[in-house]
């Protein structure tokens, strides 16, 4: 068994993909409900952050409790594969892993599915950022199949260049945007040949608009690979402008260059043959010539180019290019240079005519280095601020504080709270959305706010989606103005619906807990009365579970507010408060992981377990006081033992922390595991020095619900005792009061090599 169980291991180690063998749990009516993690591979583990010793044999919605709510509905789909045995396969994001798989699902037998995952993630926001690109250029832009040459898609600012919807461009060929006479003559070879050459110019063309009209175009043509699939991509610039400008430029002569003089950025004339006719100063200053513009003059162009190849960053690269443009007579407008001196410019070659005949040429360098940093820090602000509202949790939505209030704009999540499209929502008003006495203090607050009265930034209201439902939502509200008067908000919803229940709910049971706990304890005196109080516990504690996870999301959302905040006096007051929040949802969670230990049926898995390994564990997660002395004695043949590992450390966590508590001042704390030499059996013992246990209350230390501290439900003690009993063995304690207390656990050898 164990060479099968390496080959096994070796084998789906080897795996490229996730693998993760399952058995599906249905209902009573056959619905999928569940399922039951069997066996995974390292893949599986490295790209979930899953670890096997966690997940085998549980289910899958206590291992990712908020999946059953997840949108893609993964239960749902793997039960109907391991129901019908029909394979399947499909790409899905989960929430709860915040990851995209692709996955590929079969059944091997009925009630069981195998799902082979590969990690989609980057890919898939590769595609989101270059969609978003390209929705966003200010460029025209065309994409094209590669091998037909049909327009496949195009974004807005290509419809706006064309004049006509995209279902008028998609399907037809990239060259059907031009003139027919200009598509299939010059341009048709050209496009082909840009292709063909990365590194050629710019092609400049003309697109004919759905009216007819015939606007100057500059066109950059390149193959992308989307997804494993080439495109062809077709930028498209508006020159209109420009070439009005150029045509404009080619009707100046000589005595024009006083205007030169005066024109933002360095000028340079050279006539057709090749000698420096004008320079400005600020030629002269932008390549640090020691020449005036003056004496610049009659030099031929290369000399001049000789003297300022230094100033570029690529000298040689830039002599070869500057001459290959001189040479052809080609026109270049707008072409981005780097500079030595760290700085980038704009380069210009443009041909001067008289009378149609062309005697000089235009060379012009203008200074970008502050816009490109301008462009690039708005850019990126614009990119943050796009993708923190896209992908906010939290419903995010604009105000027209105007009467009657209207949305400007929602995103996705805000949508998803609320059941509305963003068209419904758009054309919605607020005020449809809330109960009246909401309503009531929705428009309260607009009068105040438009009369100049100061309001609440942050308000809760009671909102009633699409589907009817009631829920609360906390609204963070940030007023904009307009010309200095009241105009809107900005607004982030907090769904806190399942909160509010939860706080009614234990508000509720707060006031009828301690009843109901005597008459329960004065009520069951046998195992009806313990499986009533453990249906208790495992129903408040399951109730609790989904409140502490919306407190501690709310937690992290508020430090990752306050980190964007300048250092300040109250900004440490409000991480202390946090922190102290933090410290009492630990405790808490404690109390809650106490109840359904105590609920939950207790099926252990035995492994042999390294003893001081689990000690060594406890001690590094868990924080104790410095004030307590800890003393760990494991005998060398007492290490290994044969338990459910998850047991043996939670039985040791509560035994460790109530000694610890036992002594609030100090104290000394001594664990250890010992083998009884008559019965083979391994003794645990968790002593310490604290106040001891009352003769009054020794015969119910055991009792679920009843303790002797002033925190507490009670249920630690049992719980050890139920996990002990589980693994076959029994726990006793010995006490005197004033002096300490001793917990020993007996855990029987079951099968261990001493």
């Amino acid at each position: 068994m164990g060479t099968d169980r390496k080959q096994f291991d070796m084998f789906f180690d080897k795996m490229l993909d996730g693998f993760a063998y399952h058995r599906i749990i249905v209902d009573k009516s056959g619905k999928p409900v569940d399922y039951v993690f069997l066996e995974i591979n390292h893949v599986f583990e490295k790209m979930t952050g899953l670890k096997r010793e966690r997940i085998i044999g549980k289910r899958v919605t206590e291992v990712l409790p908020s999946i059953e709510n997840d949108p893609a509905d993964w239960i749902g789909v793997y039960g109907k594969v391991a129901l019908t045995e029909k394979p399947v396969q499909f790409e899905n994001y989960n929430e709860a892993l915040d990851k995209w798989f692709k996955v590929a699902t079969y059944c091997p037998e009925k009630f069981y599915f195998v799902a082979l995952f590969e990690d989609i993630t980057e890919s898939k926001r590769a595609e989101e950022k270059y969609r978003r690109l390209f929705e966003e250029a200010m460029d025209a832009i065309f994409l094209a199949d590669a091998k037909t040459g049909l327009i496949i898609d195009c974004n807005n600012a290509a419809l706006k260049m064309v004049g006509r919807e995209k279902s008028e461009i998609v399907g037809q060929p990239q060259l059907s945007l031009h003139p027919p006479e200009e598509a299939e003559g010059k341009l048709g070879r050209s496009f082909r040949r840009h292709l063909m050459d990365p590194d050629c110019d710019v092609l400049e063309a003309q697109v004919i608009r759905k009216n007819g009209e015939l606007i100057n175009v500059a066109i950059k043509a390149n193959i992308v690979d989307l997804g494993g699939k080439k495109f062809l991509q077709g930028i498209f610039r508006d020159i209109t402008d420009r070439k009005k400008a150029e045509e404009a430029l080619k009707s100046t002569s000589y005595r024009f260059y006083s205007s030169l003089s005066s024109m933002h950025g360095s000028i340079l004339l050279v006539s057709t043959e090749g000698q420096v006719e004008f320079a400005n100063q600020s030629f002269s200053n932008y390549f640090n010539l020691k020449e005036s513009p003056e004496e610049l003059t009659g030099l031929s162009s290369e000399k001049m180019i000789e003297k300022i190849k230094n100033g570029y960053l690529d000298p040689d690269k830039q002599v070869v290019r500057i001459k290959e443009i001189l040479d052809a007579g080609k026109t270049v407008v707008g072409e981005e240079v780097a500079m030595q001196s760290g700085r980038t410019c704009l380069r210009d070659f443009i041909p001067l005519y008289t009378s149609g005949k062309s005697f000089s040429r235009l060379w012009h360098h203008i200074d970008i280095t502050e816009r490109k940093k301008v462009e690039e820090a708005l850019r990126a602000s614009e990119k943050k601020a796009s993708d923190l509202i896209k992908y906010a949790p939290s419903g995010i939505y604009e105000l027209d504080y105007r009467m009657p209030p209207k949305f400007r704009s929602v995103n996705d999540a805000m949508c998803q709270i609320l059941g509305y499209t963003r068209e419904e929502l758009l054309a919605t008003s607020p005020l449809a959305l809330l109960d009246n006495e909401s309503k009531r203090r929705f428009q309260e607050r607009i009068v105040k706010m438009l009369s100049g009265e100061k309001v609440d930034e942050t308000v809760e209201f009671k909102v009633v989606p699409k589907d009817g439902r009631e829920i609360y939502a906390v609204l963070d509200v940030t007023f904009t103005q307009k010309d200095g008067k009241p105009d809107g908000a900005l607004v982030v919803a907090h769904d806190v619906t399942k909160r509010r229940r939860a706080e009614k709910e234990l508000e509720k049971r707060a006031e009828n807990l301690e009843n109901l706990v005597e008459e329960r304890t004065k009520a069951l005196r046998d195992s009806e009365r313990l499986a009533a109080i453990g249906a208790t516990a495992g129903m408040v504690g399951h109730d609790i579970r989904n409140p502490l996870q919306a407190i501690t999301g709310d937690i992290f959302l508020a430090k990752t507010e306050l980190s964007a905040i300048p250092e300040s006096e109250e900004k440490a007051n409000l991480l202390e408060n946090l922190q102290e929040i933090e410290k009492n949802v630990d405790y808490i969670n404690k109390i809650v992981a106490d109840l359904q230990d105590f609920a939950r049926p207790l099926n252990p898995r035995i492994e042999e377990t390294d003893l001081k390994s689990v000690i060594v564990e406890l001690f590094n997660k868990n924080s104790f006081p410095e004030n307590v002395q800890v003393i760990v004695e494991v005998q060398s043949d007492a290490t290994k033992v044969m338990v459910d590992s998850t047991f043996i450390n939670r039985i040791m966590y509560n035994l460790v922390n109530n000694a610890v508590q036992a002594m609030p001042k100090s104290g000394k704390l001594t664990i250890r595991a010992i083998i009884d030499k008559k019965t083979n059996d391994t003794v645990l013992t968790v002593e310490d020095t604290g106040v001891g246990i009352p003769e009054k209350v020794k015969n119910k230390l055991f009792t679920p619900m009843f303790t002797t501290k002033s925190k507490g439900q009670g249920f630690g003690l049992a719980v050890v005792k139920r996990m002990t009993e589980a693994l076959g063995g029994t726990v006793s304690f010995e006490s005197q009061e004033g002096e300490g207390t001793t917990f020993i656990v007996r855990l029987p050898s079951q099968g261990v090599k001493r």
